[in-house]
């Protein structure tokens, strides 16, 4: 899950952007990946405040009503159909070290507690494709069913950080 960058790391950014900073030495002194400052610097020369602004005018420009639509399109483009898109982008997220970190934690918990997953989707109101797609390292949880996989877990933050 993308991380929110803060304003002051944003006007930073926009600070060293206009005094021709290095792409590698911006990222390593705010700590964010390349594609990210790269992302903004590519919005701010088409005039643009944020990468989200420049995409979605981007895409509105090029005839596309959505996000969806445009990912449709990306998917038709390699001679795919929707779902099988979908599929492969799953398999590309799930090589992301954040996704291989989470999954190998929730394995581990599952065997040390003898759950089963759709006890656990019973148990806090995710569906059972949702826990199998965080245990494949398809997804991460967002904020909110983080809390409650947590909490069904019992879990604390210390915890968390052991098991990554």
């Amino acid at each position: 899950m993308p991380v929110k960058l803060s304003n002051e790391t944003v006007q930073l950014m926009r600070t060293l952007y206009e005094d021709n900073a290095q792409i590698k030495y911006v990222a390593a002194v705010l700590e964010v990946s390349i594609p990210t400052v790269h992302a903004y610097r590519m919005a701010w020369r088409a005039g643009y405040n944020s990468p989200t602004e420049y995409t979605r005018n981007k895409l509105l420009a090029r005839g596309f009503d959505s996000f969806a639509t445009y990912q449709n399109y990306l998917a038709m483009q390699k001679g795919e159909t929707k779902f099988s898109y979908d599929k492969r982008m799953a398999r590309k997220r799930s090589k992301r070290k954040l996704n291989k970190a989470f999954s190998y934690s929730l394995k581990k918990v599952f065997e040390s507690n003898g759950l089963k997953p759709t006890a656990l989707a019973r148990e806090i109101g995710i569906s059972q494709t949702t826990i199998a797609s965080y245990i494949r390292g398809e997804s991460i949880p967002s904020p909110d069913n983080f809390q409650k996989l947590r909490k069904a877990l019992k879990l604390n933050y210390e915890t968390i950080d052991d098991l990554l």
